[in-house]
């Protein structure tokens, strides 16, 4: 909600802002996707050069449900999550900031880890209460790790992108018709594709569900004139 206060302390952190956009056309493939759809929103993206990059989003409002993915921060001064308003994440406070792993809650290990393979990401080990896998970007030399942890709460349950906290991964794709048509083919669930153009960019976006309500966002990025 304090959309501009949040990319400061971000920015604190050694994020850069690489654009911002306020009072922006929602995308429709986003509305079973929100608890409440707002036609206009606000988005900003940040990038570090150590850590995942961060889009921003305010959606004029914000439930008290936290999202299904708790960041695991490396050295953020104490208390500094608190500004946030969200207890999420777990952190020390040696040495420079860096953000590359995350916990996932789930109520099915094993098809929660079968649904971040479709997306690259490699399994480290798996069993019934928890995984790791580990995510390589051909395209950056940061690594990414999951955390799967099997929690009894979440069955039956789904997550919105205007749940609190962090609710989404993206992935950068050169073409968001030809993922989308794999990932349909392995059976899993995603929203259709959407354009969206913001200022000089123009990005092709659809969601995918997973087993547990997991949502990943796919975004092929075009530069308009």
């Amino acid at each position: 909600m304090n959309f501009k206060e949040h990319i400061r302390i971000l920015q604190s952190l050694g994020y850069s802002l690489k654009f911002s956009s306020s009072g922006k056309k929602n995308m429709e493939i986003k509305r079973p996707l929100l608890r409440e759809f707002m036609e206009l929103h606000d988005l900003a993206l940040l990038s570090h050069e150590s850590s995942l990059s961060i889009e921003l989003l305010n959606h004029g409002h914000i439930n008290d449900a936290e999202g299904f993915i708790f960041p695991l921060f490396d050295n953020v001064p104490s208390g500094f999550l608190s500004s946030f308003g969200v207890d999420a994440g777990v952190y020390s406070d040696k040495g420079s900031f860096r953000f590359n792993k995350f916990v996932v809650k789930t109520s099915n290990v094993r098809k929660s880890a079968d649904f971040w393979k479709n997306f690259g990401f490699r399994e480290i080990e798996c069993d019934s209460e928890g995984a790791i896998l580990e995510f390589r970007s051909p395209l950056s030399k940061i690594s990414c790790t999951v955390f799967l942890k099997h929690d009894r709460s979440v069955v039956n349950d789904f997550n919105f992108l205007d749940d609190k906290g962090f609710n989404c991964i993206a992935f950068i794709s050169n073409s968001a018709k030809k993922e989308r048509e794999v990932l349909v083919k392995s059976g899993i669930k995603t929203t259709e594709i959407e354009q969206f153009i913001s200022d000089k960019l123009s990005l092709s976006v659809f969601f995918a569900i997973g087993p547990s309500g997991e949502l990943v966002e796919i975004i092929e990025p075009e530069i308009t004139r």
